[in-house]
């Protein structure tokens, strides 16, 4: 692969957390309306310096704050036709709107969802996030103050707390540490560590083209994809697939105590074998047989390997979430699908309360607030959603199974070509396979935000309704 010149960047026009994470343990999410266009120009004029920027995304400050807009907000900001229709087919869908074709139906489907999730009404999303949770709670209140002030509706959102304790990495309710495995991406503010590169047909790794990410740069084509055409809204912004996701942790419980015997032990190798890694982050691919907790912890090594030496599945199951979603160099020669093609960035923080070791489902609601940010939501989140996680079809040589951690179906909700709910585990005395896998976590609410740089942000306020929209 030909090397790939850094392009040169004003990350203070980028919006933070797109390309690094913030580490804050805290945070909320509220979703927002625009009575009329007026108000949502004055409430994004408004935010817009507030906004945390990717040359401050290490920055020891004790909040920060993100804005997305939805398709339907930017119409109701009164943006010009012209303008509104080369934004991208999926983004102008909605969520909602793509919701067959990315495998959300059944008990996930748009009718389901909690409000205000998939109403034409929520126009934008902002996040605001603490070092401690005072912190947040207070730039929480200032947010609710602000946006009454400019008439703008808040109507919902949710609160997302740390569960692992500070210091450490994000822990999910099943336990599971998280946040390894992001991109490597050309000239991208911050570290990068081994292993986080994409496969190249020569063999090696390469850091991704900053235009999969950020829009108004070359991808990994080549060319910038002009979508939506003005580059004064294009450059230095990206969109984001929201997902609230609810897992049900006393199913995921229950489940791996029932059927621990199929692989032995106590049920940590079952539950490692599902997702990929270990509860600590340590990867099957270099600990198959026990945690190892130092492998965990150590982004030096906790990423650094593939599946091309495992073609069977033996450490890592095919069809585990891990390689699922990325199946690095595991897939066969002669396939056509380059998963350089299709990574996300992605981020999750865990929302309610944890569900105390050995007690029964007590009914209250607990999952992620999970988000992906990528250039091109077809290519990206929706093959990664549609295709590698939710369809039952080899998925270009993974498995027959979905992905039994977020496949979204289970054996009594399936939808067309889906052919069940089930998981083969290889093991050196044989194939293990686990039948009608209940569903471990359900879609209660998405939406696609595009997340303008700030000179585009100006430019959306400065054109609102026509060009009435007001400057802060």
């Amino acid at each position: 692969m030909a090397f790939i010149e850094p392009p040169t960047v004003d990350w203070s026009d980028v919006q933070g957390e797109i390309l690094q994470p913030y580490g804050h343990d805290w945070s909320a999410h509220l979703l927002v309306s625009f009575p009329d266009p007026a108000a949502g120009a004055r409430f994004c004029a408004v935010m817009r310096p507030t906004l945390a920027t990717a040359d401050r995304w290490n920055a020891p400050d004790d909040s920060f704050r993100n804005l997305g807009l939805t398709y339907a907000g930017l119409a109701a900001l009164g943006l010009a036709d012209a303008e509104l229709v080369s934004f991208p087919y999926a983004f102008r869908r909605s969520m909602a709107g793509r919701a067959a074709e990315l495998g959300d139906t059944g008990l996930s489907a748009p009718a389901t969802w909690d409000t205000p999730y998939g109403d034409p009404a929520l126009h934008a999303w902002v996040m605001v996030t603490g070092a401690t949770q005072a912190r947040r709670d207070a730039a929480l209140a200032e947010l609710r103050s602000l946006a009454a002030t400019q008439g703008v509706t808040v109507l919902g959102g949710e609160l997302c707390d740390d569960l692992s304790g500070p210091g450490n990495r994000t822990k999910d309710h099943f336990g599971f540490d998280d946040g390894i495995g992001q991109p490597a991406i050309v000239g991208a503010p911050g570290p990068a560590y081994p292993g986080q590169g994409s496969p190249t047909p020569e063999g090696s790794l390469a850091p991704l083209a900053l235009g999969a990410f950020l829009c108004g740069y070359p991808n990994e084509l080549g060319f910038d994809p002009p979508f939506p055409a003005a580059d004064q809204v294009r450059r230095n912004g990206t969109f984001m697939a929201y997902r609230k996701l609810e897992e049900h942790v006393a199913r995921f419980r229950d489940y791996i105590a029932a059927n621990k015997a199929l692989v032995g032990g106590d049920g940590e190798l079952l539950a490692a074998k599902l997702v990929g890694r270990w509860r600590s982050g340590a990867p099957l691919a270099l600990s198959p047989d026990h945690d190892d907790p130092a492998l965990g912890a150590d982004d030096q090594r906790n990423d650094d390997f593939g599946f091309a030496n495992d073609p069977t599945g033996l450490k890592t199951p095919l069809c585990a979430h891990i390689r699922r979603t990325n199946p690095r160099n595991g897939l066969p020669e002669d396939n056509v699908i380059e998963p350089r093609l299709h990574r996300i960035i992605r981020r999750k923080m865990p929302y309610g309360s944890p569900l105390p070791e050995g007690a029964p489902d007590d009914g209250q609601p607990r999952g992620i607030v999970f988000r992906a940010y990528g250039a091109d939501l077809v290519a990206q989140f929706e093959m990664v959603q549609a295709q590698w996680i939710a369809s039952a079809n080899d998925a270009g040589g993974l498995s027959t199974d979905q992905d039994p951690i977020a496949g979204l179906t289970d054996s009594t909700d399936r939808g067309p070509n889906r052919l069940g709910s089930t998981f083969a585990i290889p093991r050196t005395e044989g194939v293990r396979t686990l039948y009608d896998l209940p569903r471990f976590v359900t879609l209660k609410g998405g939406e696609y935000f595009f997340l303008p740089g700030l000179a585009a942000l100006d430019w959306i306020v400065a054109n609102a309704a026509g060009g009435s929209g007001e400057r802060a």
